[in-house]
């Protein structure tokens, strides 16, 4: 969990992890972890990699059609680049040098879609 939380900015400000209980169509209820936008932008589009990764994965575990067609109906972008210059630490303002650090998040960004596929 610690692993997804690092992944997921759980603990920095961006997402927090929670505790939910999920109920099937057959009734039978199961407590899962999910992450929650601390502060959501109406504009922020997934990746079309990233929403069709998700279907994908549905489809394969059953989920119910109606799911499924619910992210069918999200809006994507061709791609998602992170933007390195906000602040984990203080929401709503710019980090310092981060001009100077886009080889090194470069690279970090490639290390996170790695460990994001071997999970």
């Amino acid at each position: 969990m610690r692993l997804l939380d690092s992944l997921e900015w759980a603990g920095f400000g961006a997402y927090e992890r929670k505790e939910v209980v999920v109920e099937l169509e057959t009734g039978k209820k199961y407590s899962c972890w999910c992450y929650f936008v601390k502060y959501p932008k109406k504009d922020l589009l997934p990746s079309k990699l990233y929403l069709s990764n998700i279907i994908k994965a549905s489809k394969e575990r059953g989920f119910p059609k109606s799911y499924i067609d619910f992210l069918n109906s999200f809006k994507s972008k061709e791609s998602f680049e992170i933007d390195h210059s906000f602040s984990l630490l203080f929401y709503g303002r710019k980090r310092l040098w981060s001009k100077e650090l886009k080889p090194l998040y470069a690279i970090h960004d490639k290390v996170r879609e790695r460990l994001c596929d071997l999970i």
